[in-house]
């Protein structure tokens, strides 16, 4: 899979649904956009009464923990299905099928995919979750070295070396993170193709079709860096949205075809929930 290839197909299925493609991932990154907003905007109004909150030394307001968890629940009610509906629809836009935009929230029109899709999201969440200690870890030491760096008693060759190790560990275990989250790329889109499959079988098939395909991924992802950089400029972003988008989507499509060799042909074909 080229990515050059890649990239053109998706230019090639724009002129067909841009506009429709725009929308939903203005949608999509506006749900996202909101629940980051609302944590924001908490915080500075105890910050505004003149109460300390300092997430780092655990010195937080009992109002900011209560209102974070009520936020972290309810963003997880509502962005995990949002996600499932995105990739729902744009693997139904990239194979040239029904591309309405209110394939989006597909998962909030079945109560039974709508919980199934909560379920993946959280399984999914809980192992990255756990694989991301020694990342917290690493982080956390490189913190209290910083803090210790910045008394004048602790300013010796050994801390300095202790520093620089530590800050290699903490860039080489956030790599090895990264690279493991890569298995769970297609747990989404996979789950669209059927949402009667057992979730840990849908897990485990993701783990397998990504085992030779994560590399593909990265550079699909770096080949967008310059495009990142064009967001200073707002308008840009526009078009590299969808574009990347779709992108993905179609290399999400060509992993699970070639790698599960699944039928193209037959997707929601199957009396699934999602069609009863």
């Amino acid at each position: 899979m080229k990515i050059g290839e890649i990239k053109k197909s998706a230019l090639r299925r724009m002129n067909d649904c841009y506009p429709q493609t725009l929308l939903v991932m203005m949608i999509f990154l506006s749900a996202h956009l909101f629940f980051v907003i609302a944590e924001a905007l908490l915080i500075q109004f105890y910050v505004k009464r003149g109460e300390v909150v300092d997430i780092v030394n655990m010195a937080v307001p009992t109002g900011v923990m209560a209102g974070t968890a009520i936020r972290i629940v309810a963003e997880f009610m509502v962005l995990a299905p949002i996600n499932v509906g995105t990739a729902w629809w744009l693997i139904h836009c990239i194979r040239g099928e029904n591309n309405n935009v209110g394939f989006i929230l597909i998962c909030f029109s079945n109560a039974k995919i709508y919980f199934r899709s909560l379920l993946l999201s959280f399984i999914v969440s809980v192992i990255k979750l756990a694989m991301s200690i020694p990342v917290v870890l690493c982080a956390y030491l490189e913190y209290m070295l910083l803090s210790s760096f910045a008394d004048s008693s602790y300013r010796s060759g050994t801390y300095i070396a202790l520093g620089v190790c530590c800050t290699i560990v903490l860039l080489c275990t956030v790599l090895l993170y990264i690279w493991l989250i890569a298995n769970f790329c297609v747990v989404n889109f996979m789950f669209t193709m059927n949402p009667d499959e057992k979730i840990f079988n849908i897990i485990k098939q993701s783990v397998k079709a990504m085992d030779r395909n994560k590399m593909t991924v990265v550079k699909l992802v770096l080949s967008f860096i310059g495009w990142g950089f064009s967001a200073i400029f707002v308008f840009p972003l526009f078009f590299a949205v969808p574009y990347a988008a779709l992108s993905y989507a179609i290399l999400m499509d060509k992993i699970i075809d070639r790698e599960i060799s699944r039928s193209t042909a037959d997707m929601f074909m199957r009396n699934t929930i999602a069609r009863k």
